[in-house]
């Protein structure tokens, strides 16, 4: 449920969720994951630093504002190389013949698969739209070639 409320000029949202997370196959995958350690045990891994705003709680009249610093993970400027990796680790795991990995993007999810598939030695394939900017293209292929 989400309130609102207003204290002097400022207005706050709070989001109380009454919603309950459901036992199915999804929620029975990330239950028996190993996908903490797996994360862990590459070398490229650090726990993510959270950062205090302090002045920015004081401007709002709030005790706390902290913001989980995703900037630095695996060089990906983002958490997508988290999924990308652990999903790839796992279907390698049950089909390691697979050759190539392909995705269709024009962000970060293509870089997390262009460093996830090199870091396991396979090929990526990124389909992007067709206005994407070049600096994106560039941005993608910096971390794997792509075929």
């Amino acid at each position: 449920m989400l309130r609102q409320f207003v204290k002097g000029m400022h207005t706050f949202f709070i989001n109380n969720p009454t919603n309950t997370i459901l036992e199915n196959l999804t929620t029975s995958i990330l239950k028996n994951s190993n996908a903490f350690s797996f994360h862990k045990s590459l070398s490229a891994y650090k726990n993510t630093p959270l950062t205090q705003l302090a002045s920015l709680a004081n401007r709002f009249g709030v005790a706390n504002i902290f913001v989980k610093d995703e900037s630095f993970r695996f060089g990906l400027n983002a958490f997508k190389g988290l999924g990308a990796s652990y999903a790839m680790h796992e279907i390698l795991r049950k089909k390691p013949q697979i050759k190539t990995f392909c995705t269709a993007t024009d962000g970060n999810h293509g870089r997390a698969v262009a460093w996830s598939a090199k870091r396991e030695g396979k090929h990526s394939v990124v389909f992007v739209p067709k206005d994407t900017t070049d600096y994106r293209i560039a941005a993608i292929r910096k971390k794997a070639p792509m075929y």
